[in-house]
């Protein structure tokens, strides 16, 4: 194992293959996070990861600008990322096996996003020879916005492309423009579909389904109907699940962590406050 940097932070519970190599000139590797096999990451400018991250063997992380990671992100195997810039990826986000996350102009990844295997998101488009008059030449940020899901594998997110809230991408798509919040879009060039992947739930049809959550968990978790939140342990360490923010007080008990991970990815997915 090789961690080298100028301000270096490693929580508790973290592990680092032997094999892995980081260097940065700031490192954090938040509680409980795990780095596998022959990883190599930078030498960037910052690595920071949340709680509870996985970045799955022979993943290599290079881009310049460094990454921002979340909680509970897990990065899977073979992932290559690369460029001049930065990524941020936020909380609980899934990324299959060898994808392919350029960054050489800013790369924004919101909460709970999921991205298929073997999928790509670039923010360049350049290999044509100016000199011979070739017209496409381009770096451009990506964002993909809160709750994307880019479906199955092999899709293909152009630069410069915005996907909204709760957009889904179905496999094999090539994305060229801008997705609209919710909207379904499939194909090459991606065009958007009549399908809907979400119902419209009420408050309380959303608190009936997360107490059967609660339930379904089988441990020890106090119900606040009034309020719609579960509590977990006592005290200081009480851990707050609030349904109306979507979000909880990171308490970091064995607990917590094991509800969190029952919940995650396609149950429900709350982010901390």
């Amino acid at each position: 194992m090789s961690i080298s940097g100028d301000d270096v932070t490693i929580e508790e519970g973290v592990e680092v293959d032997p094999s892995a190599r980081i260097h940065a000139r700031e490192i954090r590797l938040g509680y409980g996070t795990k780095i596998g096999a022959r990883c190599i990451i930078g030498p960037c400018e910052r690595f920071v990861t949340g709680d509870h991250c996985m970045i799955g063997h022979d993943s290599k992380l290079l881009a310049a600008g460094g990454y921002d990671i979340g909680d509970y992100v897990t990065l899977h195997n073979h992932l290559f990322s690369n460029g001049g810039a930065r990524c941020r990826i936020g909380h609980n986000v899934w990324i299959g096996q060898n994808c392919i996350l350029n960054v050489d102009a800013d790369l924004t990844i919101g909460n709970g996003v999921g991205i298929g295997t073997y999928s790509s998101v670039w923010t360049h488009a350049r290999h044509g020879e100016a000199l011979e008059g070739c017209l496409i030449s381009k770096s451009a940020p990506v964002t993909l916005e809160d709750d994307v899901w880019i479906v199955g594998c092999y899709t293909s997110i152009s630069p410069g492309v915005l996907l909204g809230e709760r957009a889904v991408v179905l496999p094999g798509s090539v994305v060229t423009h801008d997705v609209v919040k919710g909207d379904v879009v499939a194909g090459c060039p991606a065009k958007k579909m009549d399908m809907k992947f979400y119902e419209e739930l009420t408050s309380e049809e959303k608190w009936e389904r997360l107490k059967a959550f609660a339930k379904e968990f089988g441990g020890p978790v106090t119900i606040d109907v009034l309020n719609q939140q579960l509590h977990m342990g006592d005290g200081e360490k009480r851990t707050t699940f609030d349904l109306t923010t979507k979000t909880y007080n990171k308490q970091r008990t064995p607990l917590e962590v094991e509800f969190m991970r029952f919940l995650l990815y396609a149950k429900a997915r709350f982010v901390p406050r």
